[in-house]
């Protein structure tokens, strides 16, 4: 197993068996890929909101749901890269992401509907085994994508909220055996250090261990926050069950005013029974971030978080499908609000979508 592909082999749950199930061959040199979802989102207590109208009346029912287009993605790639050649590959498109932790509808965590990059970067492959990429790269850690459609469940879970997506930095990488990789890697990630430009680095490896597929990445976020997230994947017959974990240790450099605590972790734990073309994805989360807010939105009020998410999924063909979804999320605090502004500290979500790659 190849580590810089490693992601996608190890995102447990996922709705679809390959990452882009057909290609479209335009020259020797490259690969037109893409996706197209359309979703239906509904969140039970949105919240109060304000009074947009002027009228004396709390205008949640603008908060409580959504039709959008989650995904609209277009990816080019070069294939696989020989010894000695230099590859490519780039996605750009739209995307709406949304969390368990969202407290409205409205709430989308990607880029809404502008066009922007989802990632792209070269790659050098000077010798065998040894790959160097560099530009917008993917990391090696966590169990979920940010494009809902590569996810098992539409609503991305804690462990995904705290982990990093997407980042400028570069990444080499050593093909041990067809059993084990490993890497090192230099970012600019900002979301995990408090230096937008430079100073974070990982390694990692991943690789098999008879029936099991495994990651382990230590990820050192510049005066920020350490990682250490492990995922291990398996099938048992018809059964395909994944685990993540992940914990953070909080340099003092990255600390807010008046936090205390300095450290957090999580656990996801994803089964997806399979009946043909018909699968039913299952996510439970726990989370305890104390007031340190790595898992979530939520402030130093709220301490522990817990997910239940299930998805039943339909398959129609080798490059479409169809899903509906519900969510529940529970925290130690009162979290959410309903709908005429009282604090509540469970959400209920709902959601449907419909997808088709090519």
């Amino acid at each position: 197993m190849k580590l810089k592909k490693a992601l996608l082999p190890l995102m447990v749950g996922m709705c679809c068996t390959s990452a882009y199930a057909g290609k479209i061959s335009v020259s020797k040199d490259v690969n037109i890929t893409g996706v197209v979802t359309g979703s239906y989102v509904y969140v039970k207590n949105a919240g109060a909101v304000a009074d947009a109208d002027g009228n004396g009346v709390v205008d949640a029912d603008k908060t409580n749901d959504r039709i959008e287009a989650s995904d609209v993605s277009i990816g080019i790639d070069s294939g696989d890269t020989k010894v000695g050649e230099i590859g490519y590959i780039a996605v750009f498109g739209t995307r709406n992401a949304h969390g368990v932790f969202d407290s409205t509808a409205a709430n989308t965590l990607g880029w809404g509907d502008n066009v922007v990059l989802d990632f792209g970067y070269v790659t050098y492959k000077p010798v065998d085994k040894v790959t160097f990429d560099i530009g917008w790269i993917l990391p090696t850690a966590g169990g979920e994508a940010s494009p809902s459609w590569l996810n098992g469940n539409f609503y991305r879970g804690f462990l995904w909220n705290s982990e990093p997506a997407a980042f400028r930095g570069m990444r080499l990488s050593y093909e041990v055996s067809d059993a084990l990789g490993v890497s090192v890697e230099f970012n600019h990630d900002g979301t995990q250090s408090t230096k937008t430009n430079g100073g974070n680095f990982a390694v990692a490896a991943s690789g098999s261990a008879g029936p099991v597929d495994y990651g382990v990445t230590y990820f050192d976020g510049y005066k920020g926050r350490n990682m250490i997230d492990v995922l291990v994947n398996s099938s048992f017959g018809n059964i395909d069950v994944g685990v993540n974990v992940d914990y953070f240790l909080i340099d003092d450099e990255g600390k807010s005013a008046g936090q205390k605590d300095d450290s957090a972790y999580g656990a996801a734990l994803f089964v997806t029974p399979k009946m043909g073309m018909f699968e039913i994805p299952v996510r439970l989360e726990y989370v305890s971030d104390g007031d340190t807010g790595v898992y979530s939105y939520f402030g130093t009020a709220t301490k522990t978080g817990q997910s239940v998410t299930v998805t039943p999924t339909l398959k129609v063909g080798k490059n479409a499908f169809v899903r509906a979804e519900v969510a529940f999320t529970k925290t130690d605090g009162k979290t959410f609000l309903e709908n005429d502004g009282t604090a509540t500290d469970s959400q209920m979500s709902f959601a449907t979508q419909i997808g088709y790659t090519f």
